[in-house]
């Protein structure tokens, strides 16, 4: 994104842009990047006394999309989904859990509860259409209908896990972060950083 804003950056100080020809496609099926690249707009407008236009903003959100692919799978939950038989019930309930939960679980098995008995539980959570105790990871009963009731039931589940850190993200601090359009020498951006 750095070496892209610092193109676009030098592009719209000359009052030059470009054609994007995606841009409506852009802002329809990345809706969420499109919007942290509006909400970045008047950031860089202000700070680098420029316009961007709306394919601009469309490129911009392309890579917001590129880190959010690459970091989607990593925030969701696993779930392993049990039922008595493991086919019937489960399968349905795992497509209602999909649709419901697309953004914050992600189903890795969908099995039987002799097979989870039997293996290794590797996910962070059990979703289940029977009883099961004694587990070593969080278990929620829920019809295989999926009823409102079982939706809030996951949704304050989903809330109380503790989210993944990321250590290189929390040492990065906004106030600490230098942006410039100058290229900077090792030497000088040493000096600058001090």
């Amino acid at each position: 994104m750095a070496v892209h804003l610092s193109s676009a950056l030098r592009r719209l100080a000359m009052g030059l842009s470009i054609n994007n020809p995606y841009t409506d496609e852009i802002r329809q099926n990345f809706p969420q990047a499109f919007d942290q690249a509006v909400l970045l707009k008047p950031v860089l407008e202000n700070q680098y006394q420029i316009q961007m236009n709306e394919d601009e903003l469309a490129f911009t959100s392309l890579h917001f999309e590129v880190f959010f692919e690459r970091h989607s799978e990593d925030a969701r939950l696993s779930v392993v989904l049990v039922c008595s038989s493991g086919i019937g019930t489960s399968q349905l309930l795992g497509q209602r859990l999909a649709k419901t939960f697309a953004q914050e679980l992600r189903i890795t098995r969908i099995i039987a509860l002799g097979e989870l008995l039997a293996t290794p539980i590797k996910e962070s959570l059990v979703i289940s259409t029977i009883a099961i105790k004694g587990l070593s990871v969080p278990v929620i009963e829920v019809s295989p209908l999926l009823n409102r009731h079982d939706i809030g039931i996951i949704r304050q589940m989903i809330t109380e896990q503790p989210t993944p850190t990321n250590h290189l993200v929390a040492l990065l601090q906004p106030e600490l972060t230098i942006v410039t359009q100058e290229q900077l020498t090792d030497q000088g951006a040493i000096e600058l950083i001090c």
